[in-house]
């Protein structure tokens, strides 16, 4: 689903302080997650190239390719990363549950 703006648009409202075109904003989305008891919601706003990758239990990771680089939605890949798609740029951090057994 894509967002009724885009980020060139909400750069030229901010400029110009003018409201945005659509979207949410900042405190909108932390109250949308506090309501549902989220504790360390993450927004990974990177638009049509943002991927995720998760370690699963098992060692092997689950990637959630862009788009443009994969018609499947979901991809199962060993902790070589064999199969992956290709290009692309790298912006990570760790999230450790402690409370996970």
């Amino acid at each position: 689903m894509q967002e009724p703006d885009d980020e060139f648009s909400s750069i030229q409202s901010f400029l110009q302080r003018k409201p945005g075109t659509g979207g949410w904003t900042l405190l909108e989305l932390q109250r949308f997650w506090r309501a549902f008891g989220a504790w360390g919601a993450v927004n990974l706003d990177g638009g049509v190239v943002t991927q995720m990758t998760c370690l699963r239990k098992d060692g092997n990771y689950l990637l959630l390719p862009p788009a443009w680089a994969s018609n499947k939605h979901e991809m199962i890949l060993p902790s070589t990363f064999a199969g992956a798609p290709q290009g692309g740029t790298v912006m990570y951090f760790f999230v450790r549950d402690t409370a996970a057994k």
